[in-house]
């Protein structure tokens, strides 16, 4: 990861990693704000085919969200436009935080909020803001 950004190499070698969580998952000590911060998992519908360099069973894995439980995570980060996976609702009906990326509009914003309890949103403002 550079900057914030993964390579879609880096990202097949992360999820077939020894870590072998859902995409990415993060807990630590926020240097600045003095503040620690949850872990997490950013979460989706992993395709083989758009994933060449990581197992079938392994992007069944992620797409069930699979390593909630083991990594510790408190919330999920997830693809706005599968946010009615039945993995996504019983994750919400278990407690857990359920944000979503990447909404780009009123009407992707309003549908995700259906479900999700805060947005990512890019290339568009929510209103009151």
């Amino acid at each position: 990861m550079l900057n914030g950004k993964f390579s879609g190499s880096c990202w097949s070698d992360f999820a077939n990693s020894t870590i072998r969580t859902s995409s990415f998952f993060g807990t630590g000590f926020h240097l600045l704000y003095g503040l620690w911060y949850h872990t997490s998992l950013i979460t989706g519908i992993f395709k083989e085919n758009e994933w060449p360099k990581v197992t079938k069973l392994r992007c069944d894995e992620l797409t069930n969200i699979s390593d909630y439980s083991m990594s510790g995570a408190t919330f999920i980060s997830h693809d706005h436009l599968d946010l009615n996976s039945d993995v996504v609702s019983d994750l919400k009906t278990a407690g857990a935080t359920i944000f979503c990326w990447t909404v780009r509009s009123q009407s992707q914003d309003i549908e995700a909020r259906k479900v999700a309890d805060s947005v990512t949103f890019e290339n568009y403002l929510p209103d009151g803001l």
